[in-house]
């Protein structure tokens, strides 16, 4: 039952041990009752976490006492008013800190140079036959389209990407077995795209490196490459860092390009550049809210190498007239829920 919950027992662990931490290392030296809710109080731990160090967020530790105060059947009041106030003031005051000391802090979406970029080093690596490099790189763009976690790609094994004939063109599919909030292994979930974009796309290279890199390679996945569901957010970051270097893309300072930018990346510029309806972006993204899904969209200005990248979601396209299958995600996405904070 505790592998098919809302959250992993890896999650539960993370929160007693924030619990923990709030009680022994705050409360009991300072005086103060943990299970005597006070905002002020709250206020006065937040600024000792931000003494402390090392923390950039701590809407995380508020999920972690709610977590508490639930399983204890008490109320969670750790949300809201003050405490939404006071959470997103810690958030900005890191942000401002790490800075001001020239740390990257903010993660960005993937600017079209940085994309660019990728696609050069992948010319190079592939003239050298650096074939896993390559595969590296082409997992990359495979949570550009597609929008998933780098998690969800870690997760994936040998068949779980495909390409098969669509009826003028191939397609390709992925099968995702498992995301953040849960396992899919009785429902997995399969996402579609078609391989060949119309005739002059400036983004037909991104499709034709996925469809050789599956030709070439049809073992290709996050297994094959090292991965798994814990560690492929850590390696895919460091990936997006070494193949799209901020100096060699001029990066915005305070900001760096991790594996959630490619999700960023997608939704932003399908509402931007394409102007695609809410429950398209919501449903190829897999967010059940709008506003977590909204939440990811950011304020840059259209641009067309973008749209043409994700041509397949643009409304109106008439794709069945250009003998080409349609995008598509099969139903049911059990696990795809974002549930909402604690």
């Amino acid at each position: 039952m505790a592998s098919f919950g809302p959250r992993s027992r890896k999650t539960i662990h993370t929160y007693l041990t924030r619990w923990n931490v709030f009680v022994t290392e705050f409360c009991d030296p300072e005086g103060y009752d943990p299970w005597e809710f006070n905002p002020t109080v709250f206020e006065l731990w937040a600024g000792w976490m931000y003494e402390r160090g090392g923390v950039v967020s701590i809407d995380d530790w508020a999920s972690a006492f709610n977590y508490v105060y639930r399983a204890h059947r008490l109320y969670p009041p750790f949300r809201d008013g003050r405490i939404r106030e006071c959470k997103a003031q810690f958030k900005k005051a890191a942000k401002a800190r790490r800075i001001s000391e020239g740390e990257v802090w903010m993660r960005t979406d993937i600017p079209t140079r940085a994309i660019q970029h990728l696609l050069l080093m992948y010319q190079s690596a592939a003239e050298a036959g650096s074939w896993e490099t390559c595969d590296r790189m082409a997992a990359i763009l495979i949570l550009l389209v597609f929008w998933v976690r780098a998690s969800t790609f870690g997760h994936s094994t040998p068949g779980d990407l495909s390409v098969v004939p669509g009826w003028s063109f191939p397609s390709l599919v992925f099968t995702l077995r498992k995301v953040k909030r849960g396992p899919q292994a009785w429902a997995p979930t399969t996402m579609a795209i078609p391989l060949t974009p119309p005739a002059g796309n400036a983004a037909a290279r991104v499709f034709q490196i996925l469809e050789d890199t599956l030709q070439r390679n049809p073992q290709f996945s996050g297994q094959a490459l090292g991965l798994d569901f814990d560690n492929a957010a850590f390696r895919m970051t460091d990936w997006c860092k070494l193949f799209m270097p901020r100096d060699a893309i001029h990066l915005a300072p305070g900001t760096f390009i991790g594996s959630q930018s490619c999700r960023i990346t997608g939704a932003t510029h399908a509402r931007v550049s394409l102007n695609a309806p809410w429950n398209v972006i919501m449903t190829w993204g897999g967010w059940l809210s709008a506003q977590r899904c909204q939440g990811y969209i950011r304020d840059i200005p259209p641009c067309p190498y973008m749209a043409a990248l994700y041509w397949f979601l643009s409304p109106g396209q008439s794709l069945a007239a250009q003998g080409v299958l349609s995008s598509s995600v099969r139903w049911p996405r059990a696990g795809f829920q974002e549930l909402e904070e604690l």
